[in-house]
């Protein structure tokens, strides 16, 4: 989600931290009028959004270029920026923390299976992706009719092995599902995506009982993978997969070897997506909604 700020306004990211439990979060947005320049220059405001009685506004960082306040690594000092412009710019929102408006399809009954790699890499200076994805896979749910006679959705994390985060029938609500989304335990440990575990995953356990697969629903499994990832293994035969699609989406260069092996398990060539980074994954959304409802 996207909203542009007005000339007299610049890009906002506001930082906070929870009293309770340390975790930080993010408010991304457009500055006030009147007070922009004096928040920009002190770094921080009380006037940024409502803030719950235990959090802590650790700072603000302002900006004048589109898109330019998405947290970062680099986000925890706030730097204050001193280009100033008289041309609206537009300030990415990706709801970290709050639930992303819901503006559904007509109509998607889909059993749908997320499957994200949890990449990291101790010899790449790397963004941080977390707050990149989790904001794009809210957008996605967002356009999705969620419940139990609409569409559920599963999700998993995959490095060296695979792990389940939560099955079809645990969040059975848009709002539940979304709040979900805020906490998916990522642990970037690994840059080695295990091919032969993911297929096993598909073949035998992504729709079985026990996951609360529909069998008179069609299924779509959605993976996302980092090019930058060493694989371990080789793609083999899917079996037992029935009546479901599966779309790649490629992170990264899609000239690395890992795209041609990866690729093979998508249905077709235009299941196949690809966006250079995880700053361009909202550019595929609607495309993605597509080939998951239709």
């Amino acid at each position: 989600m996207t909203t542009t700020c007005n000339v007299n306004q610049r890009c906002m990211l506001e930082k906070t931290r929870s009293l309770l439990d340390g975790h930080d979060e993010y408010v991304m947005g457009c500055s006030p009028d009147a007070s922009s320049q004096r928040i920009c220059n002190i770094g921080k405001t009380l006037a940024f959004g409502r803030r719950a009685v235990h959090e802590m506004i650790v700072g603000v960082t302002c900006c004048d270029t589109d898109r330019c306040n998405l947290p970062t690594e680099s986000s925890a000092v706030p730097n204050a920026v001193t280009v100033h412009s008289t041309v609206p710019h537009t300030s990415t929102v990706p709801n970290t923390i709050t639930h992303t408006p819901t503006q559904h399809v007509p109509s998607c009954v889909k059993d749908i299976v997320i499957i994200v790699q949890d990449f990291w890499s101790h010899h790449t200076h790397l963004e941080n992706a977390t707050p990149y994805v989790t904001a794009f896979l809210k957008e996605l749910v967002a356009r999705l009719p969620i419940g139990q006679t609409d569409s559920l959705l599963e999700l998993s994390l995959i490095d060296t092995h695979i792990h389940k985060v939560w099955s079809l029938t645990d969040y059975l609500t848009n709002n539940r599902l979304q709040t979900a989304l805020n906490d998916i335990p990522f642990k970037k440990t690994s840059d080695i995506l295990d091919i032969n575990d993911l297929v096993l995953y598909l073949s035998s356990q992504a729709f079985g009982i026990g996951s609360g697969d529909r069998p008179n629903v069609p299924n779509t499994v959605v993976i996302f993978v980092d090019q930058r990832a060493r694989l371990h293994g080789h793609v083999i035969a899917l079996g037992n997969v029935h009546s479901t699609d599966i779309v790649i989406v490629n992170i990264g260069s899609a000239v690395h070897s890992a795209v041609s092996q990866i690729a093979t398990l998508a249905t077709g060539s235009h299941h196949v997506l690809s966006v250079a980074g995880y700053n361009a994954l909202h550019g595929i959304k609607d495309t993605l909604v597509n080939l998951i409802c239709n």
